[in-house]
């Protein structure tokens, strides 16, 4: 899938050049798009911690409001967030689409403003992605 981010870049940049894409705003939507459906739908598998996270939130979508403060020793605000989310659909794989979609805009203002080779950022993704 990340391979297909890099080929997309690829195709893109060929086409309207690679300095303009930052400034496509086409192209970043359909990155973060994707890249928000591959962190949505990943598996518990992935990772070393996922499946306790998974348990975390049906845990304390099980839980009153104010019960959520004493559920062990995690932090305050992620209790209270996984709260708040379960409120909405006690689904796991919401839960991971709402994070996602909060980490890509937070992704997509940082690229859009700051970061000034987007080619580049495919590769670095693709390479972070194999070594971690």
């Amino acid at each position: 899938l990340l391979l297909s981010l890099f080929i997309i870049t690829i195709i893109w940049g060929k086409l309207i050049g690679f300095d303009n894409l930052k400034q496509n705003k086409k192209y970043l939507i359909t990155i973060f798009v994707i890249l928000t459906l591959f962190l949505t739908l990943k598996s518990e598998n992935v990772g070393v911690d996922a499946k306790s996270y998974k348990e975390i939130f049906y845990d304390i979508s099980k839980m009153s409001f104010l019960d959520v403060y004493s559920y062990d020793r995690y932090e305050i605000g992620y209790k209270y967030f996984c709260k708040l989310i379960s409120m909405i659909w006690s689904n796991y794989q919401f839960f991971l689409c709402i994070v996602s979609i909060i980490e890509m805009i937070g992704f997509y203002y940082f690229i859009k403003n700051y970061f000034h080779y987007l080619y580049l950022l495919h590769l670095i993704l693709i390479f972070l992605h194999l070594v971690f």
